[in-house]
Order: structure tokens, then C-alpha cells, then sequence
């Protein structure tokens, strides 16, 4: 027995080992997608929007050579932004309310909001030991996840979203023109 385990050791050790290589010699020849892209690519794009000053982020972006950037609120205002595309990095975050603080009382309606909003990690147990969470934070709060699973949350959360792109953006000077252009071109390109 003791034979056979030294045997299975040296086995696995050697296969571990021989991975690397044999991935590297025989991947060579296969037909693979070559990540080239171009600076004006919508994959190459500048995203660090929650650190810094907008006109720095944008400063280094074009330094960098990038013509898409993730937004940082008052990016619009900044000096240097001709031609350049915006993202809007997680923009289902702001559609419903994802925060729950264990100290706080929550009314019955309430509690439904996120029972039905949120994910449930275990239906079993009571409001808000059964919210699938996130992010982390404070000890005292809880980021739900929006429940993805459902057709009525898909669509609720898609119509927010668009509806502040066009709508409540374009109350930010130029804000609005350029996202409804970014969506505009998006879809040309893929049509």
C-alpha cells in the first residue's frame, strides 16, 4: 500500500509539473483569437472612475492614448474629452435600493421590497439573514444582489437604466448627448 501511494505522489507530481509545458507546445498550433486590439477598439478602454479627480482620469487616459473610459460622475465638465466614449461601469447598482442595514427596523413592505428585489441565499431563514450579498462592507450592512432570475427584474432594471442615460443625464450639460451617441453607435455597429 505504502508502495502504490509513493507511486500515485510521484505520478501526480510529475503531471503537475508537466502541464505548463505540454499546454505551451501543443496550444501552438491550434487556431486561437489573437488579442490585438486597436486603440480606438471599444475592448481597450481606461476604467479606474473611483479614485482620482475626473480631469486627472482624463489627463492620463488620453496621455495613454485611450478613447474609452469608464465614467466618473463630472467627467463632462472636463477639459481634453472631444472624441472620447463612455461606459458606465455597473450601472444596475443605482436601479434599486441593494442596501440593507441590520440595525435599522424595516417595515413589512419594505422587507418585501427586498425579499422579491434581492437574491435569496436561503428562503429558510428570516429577513436579512436570507439576502445573498455582494460587497462587503461594514460589518452592519448588507449589498443584496439583484435578483437576475427574474424576467420582471431584468426589465425594470434594463428601463432604469435607459431611462437615466436619456433622461435624468441629459439634466448634465452634454452628459446625455454623448451617452445617447454611445448607445446610438453601439448599435449601429452591430446591426
Amino acid at each position: 500500500m505504502e508502495r502504490m501511494n509513493k507511486s500515485l505522489k510521484k505520478y501526480l507530481v510529475v503531471s503537475i509539473f508537466s502541464l505548463p509545458f505540454a499546454s505551451a507546445v501543443f496550444a501552438e498550433g491550434e487556431d486561437s483569437e489573437k488579442l490585438n486590439y486597436t486603440p480606438d477598439d471599444y475592448r481597450n478602454f481606461y476604467g479606474i472612475c473611483w479614485r482620482g479627480s475626473p480631469q486627472d482620469n482624463i489627463d492620463y487616459a488620453r496621455q495613454m492614448g485611450y478613447t474609452h473610459v469608464v465614467y466618473q460622475w463630472g467627467m463632462e465638465n472636463c477639459k481634453n474629452i472631444d472624441g472620447l466614449k463612455y461606459f458606465l461601469e455597473t450601472p444596475e447598482s443605482g436601479t434599486a435600493n441593494r442596501t440593507v442595514d441590520i440595525r435599522k427596523k424595516y417595515t413589512p413592505e419594505e422587507i418585501r421590497e427586498f425579499e422579491t428585489t434581492l437574491a435569496l441565499k436561503d428562503a429558510t431563514k428570516p429577513f436579512p439573514q436570507n439576502i445573498a450579498t455582494g460587497w462587503f462592507g461594514p460589518p452592519y450592512r448588507l449589498s443584496g444582489i439583484l435578483d437576475f432570475q427574474q424576467k420582471r427584474i431584468i426589465e425594470r432594471t434594463i428601463d432604469r437604466i435607459m431611462g437615466a442615460s436619456v433622461e435624468e443625464l441629459s439634466s448634465v450639460e452634454g452628459i446625455g448627448e454623448v451617452l445617447a451617441k454611445n448607445i446610438k453607435d453601439y448599435f449601429e455597429e452591430k446591426l
